[in-house]
């Protein structure tokens, strides 16, 4: 089973990631801890990380180097926050989120976000 993970302490967003990627053929599974992130990795297809930036700083940033540590076939990290806080989301750049949305932009473009991670997880069929 394919997985998007929300590393997040917030439970905002997560009603919503899982109504979007249910239909994607995913799972939505809420991390709160480094060790449970490790756990529902090696456990399944994990193809999206979702990173709540306004969660405790060393929790989300430890939690993006574990996935950038996991190998060249990690899942895409994608970090979201408050479009003010500037310093925070330079800080998810420098950290290595492959991408770093503020939460409107998270909040518009997430149906693609996971759509695309869910193709992306399945190999490509050549005739």
């Amino acid at each position: 089973m394919k997985k998007v993970l929300v590393v997040a302490t917030n439970l905002f967003f997560l009603p919503r990631v899982q109504n979007m990627a249910a239909p994607s053929g995913c799972e939505t599974r809420q991390v709160m801890t480094v060790d449970r992130l490790n756990e529902e990795m090696a456990e399944g297809e994990t193809v999206l990380v979702l990173v709540d930036l306004e969660a405790d700083t060393e929790f989300w940033t430890d939690a993006v180097r574990a996935v950038l540590a996991s190998g060249d076939a990690r899942p895409k990290v994608v970090g979201y926050g408050g479009h003010t806080n500037t310093v925070m989301l330079q800080r998810a750049e420098e950290v290595g989120c492959d991408m770093v949305l503020t939460k409107g932009q998270f909040s518009r473009d997430l149906g693609k976000l996971i759509a695309e991670a869910a193709q992306s997880g399945t190999p490509s069929q050549t005739p």
